[in-house]
């Protein structure tokens, strides 16, 4: 087998977090800032992550898990490389090498690295078997798979559209379970961008926290009203009703602030500060993914609002992230890319 590169996009939720896992359908953006993974044959397993210092070795996928008890991450790298070796049906021991695209998913900044990273070991073993990645019925299968395994890394939870969009690409709409997603058509003018806060946001203590607020009056208050404003942005997106989109995208965000200061999430006066300067550009804003630290993300239809709120940003000495809508999904890539 000659050398394979797999690339892998990462992601923006555009709306609909949390409300996912309750039966709300959230939309998703895949970003051109992934995650690559090299793949070749050799004579034992062996996962190389230079971006997270890990290099693990071992006879079978099984003693690679074993021996990545250390790091969260070298964990879930290694559960992706023992599962899609079952599934998959890939005998030949692989050397895979995965590393981030763009800087900023070297660190935790809400862009969907892990599972990214998981997509993409998992789209090189599926390359390795000879797999076509293209295929709707193996990127269906590399979706139920990587699901899996980043749930089970996060016990239990999650919604999946993470991996269905660094797996599908594009804009996509995803419910909780992996037969749940649809590409979505936007208007060509809906443009979007994305500024780090600096604060990372763990997704696992955010989830903890929202299973533990949603017990409350106020909890399910604020779920009931993502709901509402969800439902009130997939109208207005059918109905082209442009205002209504940026409006619902602020609204949204509006909820996820109180969900923030409810489950006494950290971050919140960065994120506060990003959105804001969006919607004094008259872009519609919000925090993106786990609430407290990530990426705040505006959206609107007008480029120059856009570039106002960069601008904006650059003011408050923000990371604006430099990413465009990636369309392809995980695929195979020249060697030499």
């Amino acid at each position: 087998m000659r050398g394979l590169r797999i690339f892998a996009p990462g992601k923006l939720f555009v709306v609909g977090e949390y409300a996912v896992l309750d039966g709300g359908r959230a939309l998703v953006a895949a970003l051109d800032a992934g995650i690559r993974c090299d793949a070749e044959e050799e004579g034992v397993w062996r996962l190389v992550a230079p971006d997270l210092g890990v290099e693990l070795r071992a006879g079978t996928p099984g003693e690679l898990v074993a021996s990545a008890n250390g790091s969260g991450a070298a964990r879930l790298l290694a559960a992706a490389i023992q599962v899609g070796a079952r599934e998959l049906g890939c005998r030949s021991p692989l050397r895979l090498r995965v590393y981030a695209t763009h800087p900023w998913l070297r660190t935790k900044s809400g862009l969907g690295g892990s599972s990214a990273a998981v997509v993409a070991v998992l789209g090189a073993v599926a390359a390795a078997t000879g797999a076509d990645l293209g295929s709707s019925t193996v990127r269906e299968r590399l979706v139920t798979i990587g699901a899996d395994v980043q749930r089970a890394h996060q016990g239990g939870r999650g919604s999946g559209a993470d991996v269905a969009a660094s797996v599908h690409g594009g804009w996509i709409a995803s419910m909780r379970g992996a037969s749940a997603v649809e590409p979505v058509r936007v208007p060509a003018e809906l443009g979007i961008t994305a500024a780090w806060s600096g604060v990372s946001s763990d997704t696992a203590t955010a989830l903890d926290a929202f299973a533990e607020f949603v017990r409350t009056p106020a909890g399910r208050g604020v779920v009931e009203s993502l709901h509402t404003i969800l439902e009130r942005f997939w109208r207005a997106l059918a109905e082209d009703d442009r205002d209504g989109v940026v409006a619902a995208v602020s609204a949204y965000g509006h909820a996820l602030a109180e969900l923030a200061r409810g489950t006494h999430a950290s971050g919140i006066a960065e994120i506060d500060a990003l959105v804001s300067a969006a919607r004094a550009a008259g872009a519609g804003a919000k925090s993106s993914g786990a609430v407290g630290g990530d990426c705040a993300i505006a959206v609107a239809f007008e480029r120059e609002r856009l570039v106002d709120t960069e601008r904006r940003w650059h003011g408050l000495d923000a990371r604006v992230l430099d990413a465009q809508v990636d369309l392809g999904g995980v695929r195979l890539e020249p060697a030499d890319a």
